[in-house]
């Protein structure tokens, strides 16, 4: 055979088998690349938000304007084919890393696993629209959408309670949700943890003590803001029950505040206590007609566990503990508020 022919047989063969190996290592790169490289450079981790109209191009978008991405051009041509083969983007919210392979980061955007959403009802929540703030503050829902639900009256009564009574349904606790959740989910949410709290037992107490949940947590309510003090809180209420069954005005200085709606005021004065509302106990007898702020888990069992004792007075030590000084009769009472409000004067407090 001509040597000829047989050495550029040869290079073909070996022509062949180099083209391969290029191929070959080029496929298993980009399978690398894609499953392995980071794509991000640097920057913090992120959110990414997922609704039904956001398309691939949307999302690289987001990432672009928080993450250095390592190869762009990669990633932007990559998206649209992964998208079609992979799956479609699920809605929602979803944690991206720098530190995240092409594979990883796919996988999560098509996975519909979202990054849940951490809700915080704390004791400092007083009205329902700080509870609408704070609840929609990082969920994709719109403040007015939840508003519109608790102001429905039909809505509020498939849950037992009524448009104002809605309110004792949110507990303070910390609550993980879907940042796409709705409204009506997210009332179910709270109704559900309101039902499991709601023992038997606790319902039992509630009745011997003559009240309903709703009215327990409107009491526990006024105790929560009247004392910062948790080991007074039994006393309290048993001292507002005492009111309440002799027919007495609470006259509880916390509902008075909320009625006038300014809650920065340290000394309540005859401004406040004359505010023309259902709410100030100064000025209708028994309970307001809900809740003047979300009180614990702890301070409702405090109401339900009530001390019982014969004080129907009280006001703030004048030593400035937190603590109040309880009384049985006005005159006792009266001793104890001339020495708090000298002391009120003395500091210069208004």
């Amino acid at each position: 055979m001509d040597r000829r022919k047989v050495h550029r047989r040869r290079v073909r063969r070996t022509l062949l088998t180099t083209l391969l190996i290029i191929v070959v290592l080029a496929i298993v790169g980009v399978i690398g690349l894609y499953r392995f490289a980071p794509i991000g450079k640097s920057g913090e981790g992120m959110y990414v938000y997922v609704t039904e109209n956001t398309t691939a191009d949307d999302v690289l978008q987001q990432i672009e304007k928080r993450i250095l991405v390592r190869y762009p051009g990669v990633l932007h041509r990559v998206a649209p084919w992964v998208l079609r083969t992979k799956g479609q983007l699920q809605s929602g919210r979803y944690r991206i890393e720098p530190s995240m392979s092409l594979h990883t980061f796919f996988a999560t955007l098509t996975s519909g696993e979202e990054s849940l959403v951490t809700l915080q009802i704390t004791r400092g929540i007083r009205t329902q629209e700080e509870l609408i703030k704070t609840l929609t503050g990082e969920l994709r829902m719109k403040p007015e959408s939840l508003r519109e639900r608790l102001q429905d009256l039909q809505f509020c009564t498939s849950l037992g309670v009524d448009t104002i009574t809605i309110r004792t349904l949110f507990m303070p606790s910390e609550y993980k949700v879907r940042w796409d959740i709705s409204p009506d989910s997210l009332v179910a949410l709270f109704h559900d943890q309101y039902k499991k709290f709601w023992t038997d037992e606790r319902k039992r107490l509630a009745t011997e003590a003559g009240f309903s949940p709703a009215e327990i947590i409107t009491l526990a309510s006024i105790v929560q803001e009247e004392s910062a003090k948790k080991d007074e809180h039994s006393t309290i209420a048993g001292l507002y029950i005492n009111r309440i069954r002799e027919g007495m005005k609470l006259q509880a200085d916390p509902t008075a505040r909320y009625a006038y709606g300014d809650f920065a005021v340290k000394r309540i004065g005859q401004i406040q206590l004359s505010a023309d509302s259902p709410y100030n106990t100064y000025k209708v007898k028994g309970l307001p007609p809900g809740p003047i702020c979300y009180p614990e888990q702890s301070t409702i069992d405090s109401v339900l566990h009530y001390k019982k004792h014969d004080y129907i007075y009280m006001c703030a030590r004048a030593d400035f503990s937190g603590y109040h000084a309880f009384a049985s009769n006005y005159m006792e009472h009266k001793r104890n508020a001339k020495a708090y409000q000298a002391e009120l004067d003395k500091r210069a407090i208004k």
